[in-house]
């Protein structure tokens, strides 16, 4: 049967799953893939990689869950361990580190969980799902290889993704649709925007502009040189002497 529109039957708009939020409705539950990886972190070193980089996940997929813990032996085996960074990004290119697109990032101490919620769910890695997972000692130049990760990931590859089946723009007029009778978006107060703030020097209290998180693979010792964890100006980090110093 042909639906001529959702108004005259309903069928059209009819959720066909048991998943009740909106970004993976109409999702069949065996399409939904569950894995599961067991990854080890490597902490900086003096010279070489920054992280380990795993590609996990080849073809394009949608995630609907993700969970990550942080095993507690961890601790025992690296004394100086603060804590791990995983890092979920997709590239184009995993040679050029141009290509790399972070999504999602969490932090855990040893023996620490994190369930993600509904930030990571439909999350588009393109390319396949790649991680960089990063051991985020205390002290540069440790270069061990001895703490692990547990990351638990559930997807859709994306010719399964019925969500995504629906074109944009007609998605957005079929809801405009349902709720006004002008012209697409006439009337309509889309929110404001800003200009990139230049900050003098003068605002009381101070502020700092942050950038995006960029996957750093290789680089010199010491957090000052990494881009990985912040790139916010005027944030105190520790050198390889454990002197701390100012990112500017």
């Amino acid at each position: 049967m042909t639906c001529e529109g959702c108004n005259d039957s309903g069928c059209c708009c009819s959720p066909l799953s048991q998943f009740a939020n909106s970004r993976v409705a109409g999702l069949h539950p065996e399409h939904v893939v569950h894995d599961t990886f067991v990854l080890t972190a490597s902490e900086p070193s003096v010279s070489g990689t920054w992280g380990t980089l795993y590609q996990l996940l080849i073809p394009s997929i949608h995630l609907v869950g993700v969970s990550a813990f942080a095993d507690p032996g961890n601790v025992a085996t690296s004394s100086d361990l603060k804590g791990i960074a995983v890092m979920l990004y997709e590239a184009s290119d995993p040679d050029d580190e141009e290509t790399y697109v972070i999504h999602h990032g969490i932090t855990l101490q040893p023996g620490e969980s994190y369930t993600f919620g509904d930030e990571i769910l439909g999350s588009w890695f393109d390319t396949g799902l790649y991680a960089q997972i990063i051991g985020n000692s205390g002290a540069v130049g440790s270069g061990t290889n001895d703490d692990r990760v547990v990351l638990n990931v559930s997807y859709v590859e994306r010719d399964n993704y019925s969500p995504s089946f629906t074109d944009q723009n007609l998605q957005l007029q079929h809801y405009w649709a349902c709720n006004r009778t002008e012209d697409f978006k006439e009337n309509w107060y889309g929110g404001s925007s800003n200009d990139d703030w230049e900050n003098d020097g003068t605002s009381e209290p101070s502020f700092a502009t942050v950038d995006k998180l960029t996957p750093p693979i290789h680089g010199e010792a010491g957090w000052a040189s990494q881009e990985g964890l912040t790139t916010q100006a005027g944030d105190p980090l520790q050198d390889e002497n454990l002197d701390f110093v100012l990112i500017e």
